[in-house]
C-alpha cells in the first residue's frame, strides 16, 4: 500500500515538473540603418487551437522579451 502511494505520488510530480516549459526570445528590432524602431508589436502565433496568442512591444530601443509557454506532453 505504501510503496503505490510513493509511486502515485512520484508520477504526479514528474508529470507536474515535465507539463510546461517556459522558452523566452528576446532580440532588437531595427531598420536598415540598424536603428532601434520603439512600439512594434512581436505576436508569438499558436500552432495548436487550445495555446493562446502571446505577444511583447519593443521598448524605446527595439528590444523585446517575449515568455512563452511549450508543452512537453
Amino acid at each position: 500500500m505504501k510503496l503505490s502511494f510513493a509511486i502515485t505520488v512520484l508520477c504526479l510530480l514528474v508529470l507536474a515538473g515535465a507539463k510546461a516549459q517556459q522558452l523566452k526570445f528576446s532580440g532588437l528590432i531595427t531598420d536598415s540603418l540598424k536603428q532601434g524602431i520603439a512600439n512594434t508589436n512581436v505576436i508569438a502565433r499558436p500552432l495548436i487551437n487550445e495555446a493562446k496568442f502571446q505577444f511583447d512591444i519593443s521598448d524605446i530601443n527595439g528590444a523585446y522579451n517575449l515568455k512563452l509557454q511549450a508543452k512537453i506532453l
